[in-house]
């Protein structure tokens, strides 16, 4: 992880994924740097990418919508070291190895769009979330239906050598995330 607080390549490639979701879907879609954008939510559908010592909006959306779950604290002299947690889970990056990610599709409010939330340790965790929500996200429908929301940990497996599409569901920690 070179600079947990700047925009990785892989970071961008997430938001193409997203946006290939939201032209499949019929809808335009505008960026916004996580700084800039200061709308609510529930208004229109949101793709919040990146882990939230990099995007506040991130941080925000978790503290917010994700009691339950979060990461440790970033330690400029320990930057492999953070780990997702979700009640008695810790999901612990081992650079090169195992790598993991937050995707979630909360609604912010009854009758609100939804938001999805991809959070990870590295923007190739990221990058793995935005593709396999894009490639799932008729079996995500199928499973939650199109008005629940959930929260997974996605696990990317040796992605120095296999890439971002070796990822694969770590846990489902809906009950756990949404929990306060």
């Amino acid at each position: 992880m070179n600079n947990p607080f700047g925009v990785q390549r892989s970071d961008v490639r997430a938001l193409v994924e997203v946006a290939s979701i939201a032209n499949d879907g019929g809808t335009g879609f505008q960026i916004f740097q996580s700084d800039q954008f200061r709308e609510g939510t529930g208004g229109r559908v949101e793709f919040c990418i990146g882990g939230p010592f990099a995007n506040n909006r991130t941080a925000g959306h978790i503290a917010t919508y994700l009691p339950g779950a979060g990461f440790t604290p970033y330690r400029r002299d320990q930057p492999d070291s953070i780990a997702i947690v979700a009640g008695g889970s810790e999901f612990v990056r081992e650079p090169g190895l195992r790598e993991f990610v937050i995707m979630a599709r909360v609604f912010p409010s009854p009758g609100a769009r939804p938001l999805f939330l991809i959070a990870g340790q590295t923007g190739v965790t990221n990058l793995a979330a935005a593709h396999y929500l894009r490639c799932r996200f008729e079996e995500l429908r199928r499973a939650y239906g199109a008005d629940r929301r959930f929260c997974l940990v996605l696990r990317l497996d040796r992605p120095d050598v296999y890439g971002h599409e070796s990822v694969h569901l770590a846990s489902d920690i809906t009950a756990t995330a949404f929990a306060s």
